[in-house]
């Protein structure tokens, strides 16, 4: 089930570019596929070259999806997953393209979902890893308010090391 907390919206970026504005929607499998992840994501992460198909079964178990795009280009796409009753997982994969002021619209919306997850979905926990080698995955987490809680050894699909985030409410 996709859950949407909000209606889709726009939000408009404060550069004065002629871009369109990123807008923040469902996660539909098509435009998730359209995703061409940072490097360190697409070196370390089972998602980061899913097939249309692919991203259809994740969506389907996750318990909220969603993108943030631009025209017909996803910029983000991240999920959450109710492990169990009270533990939240989330996961998030960014484009490569996106920096400067896209990070910064696209960083305010997740730390508002984020914060709406625990009532949304009555969670004590919410959590989530970051490859060891990472350090822009590793500032970003704090920043959204995560904190870290050690490192997983061999945790990630080929076998490399990250870290255990979370946050507690």
């Amino acid at each position: 089930m996709i859950l949407s907390l909000s209606p889709s919206s726009a939000l408009r970026s404060s550069c004065t570019s002629a871009t369109e504005p990123i807008r923040f929607e469902p996660a539909t499998p098509e435009l998730a596929a359209t995703i061409r992840a940072q490097r360190v994501q697409r070196d370390g992460c089972y998602a980061a070259d899913y097939t249309v198909g692919q991203w259809a079964t994740q969506i389907a178990r996750s318990h909220w999806c969603e993108i943030a795009a631009r025209g017909n280009k996803c910029l983000c796409v991240a999920g959450l997953v109710v492990a169990w009753p009270g533990r939240g997982m989330v996961w998030l994969l960014l484009d490569e393209s996106v920096g400067g002021n896209d990070l910064v619209v696209i960083s305010k919306r997740v730390k508002r979902r984020l914060d709406d997850f625990f009532d949304a979905f009555c969670l004590n926990r919410l959590e989530t890893t970051v490859r060891s080698d990472f350090a822009q995955g590793h500032r970003w987490a704090t920043m959204l308010g995560f904190g870290c809680e050690g490192k997983l050894r061999k945790y990630g699909p080929s076998g490399e090391d990250h870290c255990q985030y979370a946050r507690v409410r």
